[in-house]
C-alpha cells in the first residue's frame, strides 16, 4: 500500500474521470422550483415532509413516522418517548 493521495502518493483516479455531484435533471430543477415557489419548504404542513413520512411508516409497517431535520433529533425525541430524563 503506497502514500495516500492527499499526502502526495498517486491518485488512484485521474483527474479528468471526475464527476460533478450531483447531477441533476430538468425535472430535478422544475421540482426544487416548484417548492421553493409554494414557499413551504420543511415542518409538518410541507407536503413532501408529510409524504415521505406516511410512505416510510409504511414501508416499516408502522403506524407513524416522524421526520427529524438530523439524527441527534431524532435520538432526542426517542429518548423522550421512552421516558428518560423526565422526572
Amino acid at each position: 500500500m503506497g502514500q495516500l493521495a492527499i499526502l502526495g502518493g498517486k491518485p488512484t483516479i485521474a483527474g479528468s474521470q471526475h464527476v460533478r455531484w450531483p447531477i441533476l435533471s430538468a425535472e430535478d430543477k422544475a421540482a426544487v422550483l416548484q417548492v421553493l415557489e409554494r414557499g413551504v419548504l420543511s415542518g409538518p404542513f410541507a407536503p413532501e415532509v408529510s409524504a415521505l413520512e406516511r410512505e416510510f411508516a409504511s414501508y416499516l409497517g408502522s403506524k407513524y413516522c416522524l421526520a427529524t431535520n438530523s439524527g441527534t433529533a431524532a435520538l432526542h425525541i426517542a429518548l423522550a418517548a421512552v421516558g428518560v430524563g423526565t422526572l
